[in-house]
């Protein structure tokens, strides 16, 4: 989700549609995935199954010609294989930060979080009553030995609600650990593989913010998280789950995600009151994004999203290496949609968010992403949204506001 009032304005405003802010997909692409929904639209229609879809749908099954093109899919753009055994459908990852939130905490509980995080995610967790937690992160995801201190410092030796069938958990951890936002990193295999010890010790649900994960700008791909708590192991009880969402690779209005998760937790979420009530989510959307997978209509348009999204981070790069001050530093990025910059600490981003701003460009200072209002020398800059032509034009707005900051300071 990309939306919400702040002091530079709302993160996405459908009445401009133009900014370097907004980590949203391209204009080309929902052209694309309109007219990809309409033939998918009928050709999901005219099936017999149609019929099925203006239900409510099972809360205990998906429906499966949806489960059974997603795992297959997803199992060719992970390159390992994805069980539709594990899938369940949401609204959106936010509508899945929501449910997991709602289902495995109550309000009062710790939720530990990286200390740079998606500020959507952060105002849900904060709204669920939970105790936001932040945990320090490098260049290769959370910190692991820091994660484990900061875990027993909140949990151990403390009373707890007793954990049961019903609640098996002491604590959520919110990660984004492909392609961050707002930075872009990307939690390497050693964290990844402590990340899961420590949630089965301390008996953590990791929710991995998986809405990046299939939007590489390199040929090296990254596993996910879920893929490491590996129900091979002896003490396998399932600890992570994958949210994810169409609403990068496809369309937002379509309001239709998945989860991976293990047994345990699919079999609660089931039993939800709000499942149990309006049975699975979107139901009728699922059906369409089947034919949509069915016809190659998602792997055409994926694929175009990534070459837009590679040509977009590359020019963008190239206008900032050839014209910024030395005393900035970035990180070209791997995958994703962002940016991350870090200015002089004499520097404060939100003056340049400000001074782009009146210019009719807008960037993120890095405190609107810090659990705690840090880390305000850093900017967020995206470069999904714009075709190739404005990303420079504006690029070149930031770089110049950036110079001036930097020579009135001499």
């Amino acid at each position: 989700m990309e939306g919400r009032s702040g002091p530079l304005g709302p993160l996405f405003d459908s009445r401009t549609g133009q900014s370097l802010g907004y980590g949203v997909p391209s204009d080309e692409i929902l052209r694309r995935a309109t007219a990809a929904y309409k033939e998918a639209s009928i050709h999901s229609m005219s099936q017999e199954s149609a019929i099925e879809l203006m239900m409510y749908g099972s809360r205990f099954d998906p429906f499966q010609p949806f489960c059974q093109s997603l795992a297959r899919f997803l199992t060719r753009e992970f390159g390992e294989q994805v069980f539709e055994t594990d899938l369940l459908t949401n609204c959106g990852a936010t509508d899945g930060v929501r449910t997991l939130a709602s289902q495995f905490s109550r309000p009062g509980d710790v939720v530990f979080v990286e200390e740079l995080t998606f500020a959507g995610a952060k105002w849900q967790l904060e709204q669920a009553g939970l105790r936001i937690v932040p945990v320090p992160l490098d260049e290769d995801g959370v910190l692991t030995d820091e994660l484990e201190v900061i875990v027993e410092r909140e949990l151990g030796g403390k009373e707890s609600h007793a954990l049961t069938d019903c609640s098996p958990f002491r604590a959520l951890f919110y990660t984004i650990p492909v392609y961050h936002n707002p930075t872009g990193y990307c939690l390497s295999k050693e964290r990844a593989k402590e990340v899961v010890r420590i949630a089965r010790k301390h008996d953590l649900l990791v929710i991995c913010d998986d809405v990046y994960h299939l939007l590489p700008l390199t040929e090296k791909k990254h596993r996910r998280l879920f893929a490491y708590d590996s129900k091979d192991d002896p003490n396998y009880k399932g600890h992570v789950v994958s949210n994810a969402t169409f609403s990068k690779i496809f369309a937002p209005g379509l309001r239709l995600g998945w989860m991976e998760a293990p047994k345990r937790v699919r079999d609660i979420i089931a039993e939800s009151a709000h499942i149990k009530s309006g049975g699975a989510p979107n139901h009728c959307a699922t059906g369409i994004m089947a034919s949509a997978i069915q016809l190659g209509l998602l792997d055409d348009l994926l694929l175009r999203a990534k070459a837009i999204y590679k040509e977009n981070a590359s020019a963008l790069c190239d206008i900032f290496d050839r014209g910024l001050p030395s005393c900035i530093k970035y990180k070209k990025p791997q995958g994703g949609f962002f940016i991350w910059m870090k200015l002089p600490e004499s520097i404060a981003a939100k003056d340049i968010s400000i001074s782009c701003l009146r210019q009719n460009v807008k960037v993120f200072p890095g405190n609107f992403f810090s659990v705690h209002g840090d880390f305000k020398n850093y900017l967020r800059i995206a470069f999904s949204h714009l075709p190739k032509e404005k990303v420079i034009k504006e690029a070149e707005i930031v770089v110049e506001c950036i110079r001036e900051s930097v020579e009135s300071r001499k």
